[in-house]
C-alpha cells in the first residue's frame, strides 16, 4: 500500500466554507444595496410630487395677484371714500378676503390649497388712491408663506426596505 503524497495549503472543506462566506456576504450587500436604492427612488417621487403641487399653487398665487394688480390700477381713479367698499366688493368677487385697516387702506388675503393639508397664504397691503406716490405700486406685500391645514401627523406610508406595510 502507497500512500498519496499530501498537498501543502487549504483543505477542499476550506475552500469550500470560505467561497459559501464570501457569497453570502455579497448577497447580503446586493439586497440591502437594491433595498436602499428602492427606498430612494420612492421618497425622490414623493417630492417631486411635492413640489410639483407647491408651484402649481404658486403660480397660481402670482397670477392671482397680478389680476389683483390689474384690478387696483382700475380702482386708483377713484376717491379714497367708494375706493375701499368698491374696490373690497371687487376683490371679493375675485376669491379675495378684504379688512379694512384703520389707515383706510384695504387689506386683502388668498389661500391656495396643494397637496393635502397645506396652503400658500398671500397677504397684500392695498394702498389706497391719496397714498400712492409716483413710481409705488398699488400694493405692499405683506406675507407669502406656505402653512399647515390640519393637524401635523407623521408620514410613515412610506415602505421600507420593500415592505407594503406601514411602519409601526
Amino acid at each position: 500500500m502507497t500512500s498519496s503524497p499530501r498537498r501543502p495549503g487549504f483543505a477542499v472543506g476550506a475552500i469550500t466554507v470560505l467561497v459559501i462566506l464570501v457569497v453570502v456576504c455579497l448577497s447580503t450587500l446586493a439586497v440591502s444595496s437594491l433595498a436602499g436604492a428602492n427606498a430612494d427612488s420612492l421618497l425622490g417621487q414623493s417630492g417631486a410630487q411635492y413640489l410639483t403641487e407647491y408651484y402649481q399653487a404658486e403660480t397660481c398665487c402670482w397670477q392671482q395677484i397680478a389680476q389683483a394688480d390689474q384690478l387696483l390700477c382700475k380702482k386708483a381713479d377713484l376717491p379714497d371714500e367708494s375706493w375701499a367698499k368698491t374696490t373690497a366688493s371687487a376683490l371679493t368677487e375675485e376669491g379675495w378676503q378684504c379688512q379694512l385697516t384703520p389707515s383706510g387702506d384695504l387689506l386683502i388675503s388668498r389661500t391656495e390649497p396643494f397637496g393635502e393639508d397645506q396652503a400658500i397664504v398671500v397677504q397684500l397691503l392695498a394702498l389706497r388712491p391719496s397714498a400712492l406716490s409716483a413710481g409705488e405700486g398699488y400694493y405692499t406685500t405683506q406675507g407669502f408663506y406656505t402653512t399647515n391645514l390640519g393637524d401635523w401627523q407623521p408620514d410613515d406610508t412610506l415602505p421600507v426596505y420593500g415592505t407594503s406595510q406601514p411602519a409601526p
